[in-house]
């Protein structure tokens, strides 16, 4: 997998791509690579360098990236940061066993944080590990208070399966948003969806994507 890096504003009618030379040029099409665009496979040196207070001339005016003091609602003057990632291969889906096991495993004494990663497995890490918009990371769940029962053997309950089928129905919302737009790093605090129909329609929907891969 290798990753770009792009500045935009929360529509994304405002789009800008990091350069090779450092610079920043006007991105129109997010699911194009061109030669002079900044590439790379490796997780860290995406993080190193998303930077706050970045400024972007354009004009007479400049465009600041991730401003340290928040981004005001309305100001198209400031953007985030976005990371896209490329795959040579089309990846395999997510499966609720492995959620499921990935949740009975846990630790309640610890805070958790359950992920969904670009290889398609669910992890428990704690919140704190996690750095800013990190490739690695397709969706990232609220995470899970110490001693809430939310993750371990006690939550293997009568209401275990449609526990389960919450997360992985969210998990495989984003899986599916992930492969379309290239995106990653996706946070919501809601669940997603609403059983076994929507589950099938992102299924049909990742099969169809599978086929023109």
């Amino acid at each position: 997998m290798n990753f770009c890096i792009n500045a935009e504003d929360l529509s994304k009618t405002i789009s800008y791509r990091l350069q090779r030379d450092n610079t920043w040029l006007r991105c129109h099409n997010t699911n194009v690579v061109q030669e002079a665009d900044f590439v790379t496979n490796e997780r860290q040196a995406i993080i190193n360098l998303l930077i706050e207070d970045i400024e972007i001339p354009n004009g007479d005016r400049h465009y600041t990236i991730n401003p340290s003091m928040g981004i005001e609602y309305g100001n198209r003057t400031q953007l985030h940061y976005t990371v896209y990632c490329y795959r040579d291969i089309f990846p395999e889906r997510p499966t609720q066993e492995q959620l499921e096991n990935t949740l009975l495993a846990g630790n309640d004494i610890n805070r958790n944080a359950l992920i969904l990663k670009t290889d398609g497995l669910f992890y428990l890490v704690s919140p704190f590990e996690i750095q800013g918009n990190d490739p690695d990371i397709v969706y990232q769940f609220a995470s899970f208070p110490p001693n809430g029962g939310l993750v371990g053997p006690a939550i293997q309950d009568e209401n275990f399966e449609e526990y389960t089928m919450n997360h992985f129905l969210t998990g495989m919302s984003f899986w599916l948003q992930h492969l379309q737009t290239k995106e990653v790093h996706f946070t919501e605090d809601s669940f997603i969806g609403e059983g076994l129909d929507d589950l099938l329609n992102i299924i049909n929907e990742l099969e169809t994507l599978r086929n023109n891969f």
